[in-house]
This record gives C-alpha cells, sequence and structure tokens, in this order.
C-alpha cells in the first residue's frame, strides 16, 4: 500500500510513509487508544485539538475535524478525515482513514490537508521473540517447475499474545505551498515518533495494571 500513489499523485509528490513496531502488550489497548480521539494529542505533539463531526459506533464510522499546530514556518494545518476498522480473516484488524476534504470549508488561518490514505494495521500475537510463519511460505518452486517443501527448515512458531506488531501506513498532502522534498525529509521520523510515543503509552499502561491482574487472580 505505501509505494502505490493515490490518483492525482505520482513521482515528485510527496511519499507515503510507513513505520512498524513490536508493542508489548494486547492488541485490544492499541485499538482502544487508536480509536480514543482524546488521546491522540498524547502521542501526536502535533495535534492541537479536535471535534468530532459524525460517530456511527454500530457501524464502526467516524468523522472528525482536527486542527494541527503550525510548524515553521509553514501555517497552522486542518484536516477532516472519515476512519473505519475491520478485523481481517488472519485475525489482524486493521483501521483505515481517508480524507474529506469538501466536508466543511477549512478554518480561517489554516490550511487544509489532505489524507490520501491512512492506515494502522495491528496483527495480534506476533512477537519479536516468536513469530509465526504462514504455512504458504514453506513451499519453493524450484526451476522445473515443481513444488517442494522445505521440512525440517522451517518452524510454524508460536504466538504470544502478550505482543502484537503495529504498522502504520499513511499518505498526507499537507497542502499549502510546502515543497514534497521537505515533507518527504520529515514525515518518516515524525510517522515513528508518533508510533514509538504510542508503543510506550500502551506498554506502560499494561504494566501499571499487571499488579492488578496478579492480586486479582489470587483472591478465591
Amino acid at each position: 500500500v505505501y509505494t502505490a500513489y493515490p490518483p492525482g499523485y505520482g513521482e515528485g509528490t510527496q511519499v507515503a510513509i510507513r513505520a512498524s513496531t513490536y508493542i508489548n502488550a494486547s492488541y485490544k489497548r492499541v485499538l482502544d487508544i487508536m480509536l480514543d480521539d482524546t488521546r491522540s494529542s498524547s502521542y501526536d505533539r502535533n495535534v492541537n485539538v479536535y471535534k468530532q463531526l459524525m460517530v456511527k459506533e454500530e457501524e464502526r464510522t467516524f468523522i472528525r475535524h482536527y486542527w494541527f499546530h503550525p510548524v515553521w514556518p509553514t501555517q497552522a494545518r486542518d484536516t477532516v478525515m472519515v476512519s473505519t476498522w475491520e478485523e481481517q480473516a488472519d485475525g489482524s484488524v486493521v483501521i483505515s482513514t481517508l480524507g474529506l476534504p469538501d466536508y466543511i470549508e477549512p478554518s480561517e488561518g489554516t490550511v487544509r490537508a489532505y489524507v490520501c490514505s491512512s492506515s494502522c494495521h495491528m496483527r495480534p500475537g506476533y512477537s519479536p521473540h516468536k513469530c509465526p510463519i504462514p504455512k504458504e511460505t514453506w513451499k519453493l518452486d524450484d526451476p522445473k517447475g515443481h513444488t517442494q517443501t522445505e521440512e525440517g527448515n522451517r518452524e510454524e512458531g508460536e504466538k504470544d499474545e502478550e505482543w502484537c506488531h503495529v504498522t502504520f501506513c499513511t499518505h498526507v498532502d499537507p497542502g499549502g505551498s510546502v515543497p514534497a522534498f521537505v515533507t518527504n525529509l520529515l514525515g518518516p521520523n515524525n510517522s515513528l515518533k508518533c508510533l514509538l510515543s504510542m508503543k510506550d503509552i500502551v506498554e506502560r499502561e499494561e504494566k501499571e495494571k499487571a499488579p492488578l491482574k496478579m492480586g486479582l487472580a489470587g483472591v478465591s
């Protein structure tokens, strides 16, 4: 996804950005914080304020208006976006976001940024220690067209439900007159900082609740 250009974009424009990390916590904690607008500024320091424009929880549809702090020497940005999420066949969860640039007018004194595409992919059970290897990758095609299995060379591995693997992928047009090379230069670092900040928050909260879990487990 991050290598594809949205319609109207191509070579010479800002690139899509991808950042990934393992998180020592249940994916449900990651999902909770990602769906909670009140917490977005805790891991993304660029967020100023937000307003929910439409929330349909039963349809997993959320439309929000976000305002971001200005980054010198550019103006402040705002964006309107719609998000939804769903569980995939492999058990992973994807939060997908698209911009709605014409949903409402840009705020006075801001430049409208456009979210071409943005997603958060959470894979439950994947850890840096024990990563499941899909069975379909066990087979190799030889030059003669036969299929041979690497028996004994690969193990399926075990899922560790205390871990998850999270990937951010985003392609945002900041609008205005910001050169593409500036976005390409600063964007990847900012995206990774947001992801790692979110990781720190989730893991800290997981550790804080661990003693409580142990205490409850000992009560009969």
